[in-house]
Parts: structure tokens; C-alpha cells; sequence
């Protein structure tokens, strides 16, 4: 409940990024990455400098890696800016409605009711997101990572498994 409730004062409180963010961005993401990264909101904006600054106090220097934490949310913006408060029943319903969430999420774009669309980018926003990423010439364990940063994680079989842990890590943490 505590993270929840700061990811309504970061939302309310989101900057336009510093020059350093700005540096960062432009020393790992090309060009078309960073047009990907321009439509989110500055909330997520925020969201995707804090997550890298946390990968890069591990000391992890893999360039996809970093690149999936600053684009891992890019499939939210398919279908345009949802606000906190949609964001937030999404959550809500998976929470206290499973079930109906679960079916919710599986559903298509084209017939959603209003209602329903929160829920199916909470659930369809990786694999969406992964697509944007490779069209934009992302690199396949970049894509890879946004694909599965959603994914429940069990035993550590490869190190793109490896990079996935961090990147949750990070992305819990912020």
C-alpha cells in the first residue's frame, strides 16, 4: 500500500528530466529508442531514469539491460496516457478480483469497454511494448527483457534470466 501511495505523490510531483537525465538518455538509447521514450509522460519518464540509476548502482554495465530499464513500460503508451487513477483500479482489480482481471487483461482493444482498458494494458503492455521496441531497431535481449519484465521469475537458467532479476529489482524498487 506504501509503494502505491508513492507512486501517486511521484506521479503528482513529476519533473521535466535535468540535462544529466538527458545525457544519460542520449548515451544508451539511438534515436529511435528515444523518440519511444519522448511518449511517455514524465511520470514514466521519471519512472525509467530512476529505474536505470538503480541498475547502475549494481554496477551492471549491460547496455540492454539499460536500455530495457528506461523502455520497459513503452507499450502503456499504445493507446495513449492513462492517468494514475486508472492505473490504479487496474491494480485494484487484480488485487481484489483476480479473476476478473485476468479476463479483462486477455481481452481485445477494439471492444474493450472504458473500463475495461486499464486492465488490458496492465496485462498486455509488456508484449506490446517488446514490439515497439524491436521495431524501433532494438536489439533482440533488450526486447527480450521488456517482453518478460512481468514474468514471475523462478530458477536463474541463463544470464538474460540473470539481467530480468535486476531489472525487477530495480523496477519494484521505483
Amino acid at each position: 500500500m506504501l509503494y502505491r501511495v508513492k507512486q501517486v505523490l511521484w506521479a503528482w510531483t513529476a519533473r521535466p528530466l535535468s540535462d544529466d537525465d538527458l545525457a544519460l538518455l542520449g548515451s544508451i538509447l539511438s534515436r529511435a529508442e528515444r523518440e519511444l521514450f519522448q511518449t511517455y509522460t514524465l511520470n514514466d519518464q521519471n519512472h525509467g531514469i530512476r529505474v536505470v540509476k538503480l541498475i547502475g548502482k549494481t554496477n551492471e554495465a549491460n547496455m540492454s539491460l539499460q536500455k530495457a530499464a528506461l523502455l520497459h513500460d513503452v507499450g502503456k503508451t499504445k493507446v495513449g496516457r492513462l492517468s494514475v487513477i486508472d492505473r490504479s483500479i487496474a491494480v485494484a482489480v487484480k488485487k481484489l478480483f483476480p479473476a476478473v482481471s485476468r479476463g479483462w487483461g486477455d481481452g481485445e482493444l477494439a471492444s474493450a469497454k472504458r473500463y475495461q482498458i486499464p486492465s488490458i494494458v496492465r496485462a498486455q503492455h509488456a508484449a506490446w511494448g517488446a514490439e515497439m521496441v524491436q521495431a524501433a531497431g532494438g536489439d533482440p535481449l533488450t526486447v527480450a527483457l521488456i517482453r518478460r519484465h512481468q514474468d514471475k521469475l523462478g530458477a536463474i537458467d541463463s544470464e538474460e534470466d540473470r539481467l530480468l532479476q535486476i531489472l525487477q529489482t530495480a523496477d519494484d524498487l521505483s
